[in-house]
């Protein structure tokens, strides 16, 4: 073969290669992330999961939970718990979060609050009047109502989003100043008493 030609034909066959491989990366990018989102709604199918986030010395103890897997789940969830402890509880925050439901840098949260709002503070001191929780008695936490709608719009158009639920609680208050500050034990009974009192 004439060494000129031979130049040229090698010269088209690496361009041809190099094209080649350039669609080939330019198809993986453009294919992989469609790939991953398709994949998303497959777990729609999976069976919806509650993880309870538990911590040392908790004095709340998650009997069962009712209807997590029912179409209508955010309006019928039912989350028995039950007071382990040896003290009344007169305060609960839980959250329920959604980890597959981002929302910028943070996840889709509900609110599952226990007792009266002046008891969300550790540092009071209930009244033996407020609503709460004796040693052994059990209560069930339920989704707001006015939550429900937000829920209901992810259950139709993401469902794979509302497949893995966790519950923790950040608050837990036993009413004499004492509880639970998310994870960590806190006793203020010896400490001055807030100035004013939520009611």
């Amino acid at each position: 073969m004439n060494p000129l030609l031979r130049i040229v034909v090698s010269i088209t066959k690496q361009t041809l290669q190099a094209i080649s491989f350039s669609f080939f990366a330019v198809s993986v990018a453009t294919f992989m992330p469609l790939h991953a989102v398709a994949q998303s709604p497959d777990s729609a199918s999976q069976e919806r999961q509650l993880r309870v986030k538990e911590f040392k010395d908790m004095p709340i103890l998650v009997r069962k939970t009712r209807n997590l897997d029912k179409d209508t789940w955010y309006k019928d969830l039912e989350i028995e718990i039950k007071n382990v402890s040896g003290k009344p509880i007169y305060g609960i925050h839980a959250n329920l979060s959604l980890p597959d439901a981002v929302i910028g840098n943070g996840r889709y949260g509900i609110p599952l609050v226990f007792g009266k709002s002046g008891n969300a503070d550790i540092r009071n001191l209930a009244d033996p009047a407020d609503d709460h929780l004796d040693p052994g008695e059990i209560y069930v936490l339920t989704i707001p109502a006015d939550l429900q709608r937000g829920l209901e719009r992810h259950h139709q158009t993401m469902p794979w989003t509302v497949k893995r639920l966790e519950l923790s609680f950040s608050l837990i208050s036993f009413g004499d100043r004492t509880g639970f500050d998310s994870t960590r034990f806190v006793d203020y009974r010896n400490s001055p008493a807030p100035k004013t009192r939520m009611q």
